[in-house]
């Protein structure tokens, strides 16, 4: 049933079958899925939660955890994690976690119970980037650990053009995204391919005019990552909270967003739009980080050096500064002043 969806969503097709008969035969509470796209993750363990279903009138209750923030809370992880795995499901409650690996150590403690005696038969899917991200206590109780690997570039590519997408279109799109299957799969109609390349080059010191300014440049860069993440699809409940999805046999393919002549703003965005947008700018932030370690290399002098090492303090900040919470809106403007 669900291999059409695992292939709409990019998942590589070696490991689809594989995906779907491990997923079946899971028994035990937790399980974790590890993928290199944050986002795609709890998209593909809502496509194989549905694959358990079993005879023709089953019934699955899936709910999407996503963390409002960088960072799960305690309160959090009993509103959207524990509450909806104590309800009484006709046949199995399953938890998508987003962003899994997102937590202090108080909170996989708190969820430690959970995961060892599930209550009422519910199934955990923790969504991770690699599984040694989560600590040896979780990763212990998993009763499977499954990935889930993107297509290739060039299937990719092949894919978008298969979608209408000019060829030469398909092959920017994904040299763009990178690893970002969601965001190239989002990029088929032509007026998303500016601001997702605008987003994917955007330099850490851009070239400073009268009007030109680290403020008018942050700005640009917001408004392509909050169109890029409008425009991202998601799993049916996800990011909703404690969304809830429930359906006896298909699942339909959510509907694009309709398209705006507004300038987007970051609070129009759904709470799953907004941990897109922070993922998006931790992307950003990477990348200008590898940027700079490799930079270090390049420098010539102990001045150069000193401003490489400069830039690679002001983005430890801005991370740490994400990861409290702090709105992406005023840590992306004081970034590039420090930088500049």
């Amino acid at each position: 049933m669900t291999t059409p969806d695992l292939a709409a969503l990019g998942v590589h097709p070696d490991d689809r079958g594989g995906l779907e008969h491990a997923a079946a035969g899971i028994l035990g509470a937790l399980v974790v899925l590890t993928g290199p796209d944050r986002g795609l993750t709890p998209a593909v363990a809502d496509a194989l939660a549905h694959a358990t279903l079993t005879g023709p009138n089953a019934d699955l209750d899936i709910r999407h955890a996503t963390p409002a923030g960088d960072r799960w809370t305690i309160g959090e992880v009993d509103e959207q994690i524990l509450a909806p795995a104590r309800l009484q499901a006709f046949e199995r409650t399953h938890v998508i976690i987003a962003d899994a690996d997102q937590m202090a150590p108080a909170a996989f403690d708190h969820l430690l119970k959970a995961v060892e005696d599930a209550p009422s038969g519910a199934q955990f899917w923790f969504c991770v980037t690699a599984p040694d991200t989560l600590p040896v206590t979780i990763r212990g109780r998993a009763a499977a650990s499954l990935t889930a690997r993107p297509l290739p570039p060039a299937a990719r590519i092949e894919q978008l053009t298969g979608a209408g997408l000019d060829p030469g279109d398909a092959a920017r799109v994904v040299a763009a995204a990178g690893d970002d299957t969601r965001l190239a799969l989002a990029a088929t109609t032509a007026d998303l391919l500016e601001p997702l390349e605008r987003y994917a080059h955007a330099p850490l010191t851009p070239a400073r005019t009268a009007t030109a300014t680290p403020t008018a440049a942050a700005d640009r860069i917001l408004a392509d990552v909050i169109t890029l993440a409008t425009a991202l699809p998601h799993a049916a409940g996800a990011g909703a909270g404690a969304g809830k999805s429930r359906t006896p046999r298909a699942r339909k393919t959510p509907a694009r967003p309709a398209k705006t002549t507004l300038r987007p703003r970051w609070d129009t965005l759904t709470p799953a739009g907004r941990a897109d947008g922070r993922r998006l700018v931790r992307t950003l932030l990477d990348r200008w980080t590898a940027e700079q370690v490799a930079a270090v290399a390049a420098a010539d002098t102990g001045t150069e050096l000193a401003v490489v090492q400069r830039r690679l303090q002001a983005l430890a900040a801005a991370r740490d500064e994400l990861a409290t919470n702090a709105p992406a809106s005023l840590v992306l403007p004081a970034l590039l002043s420090r930088c500049a």
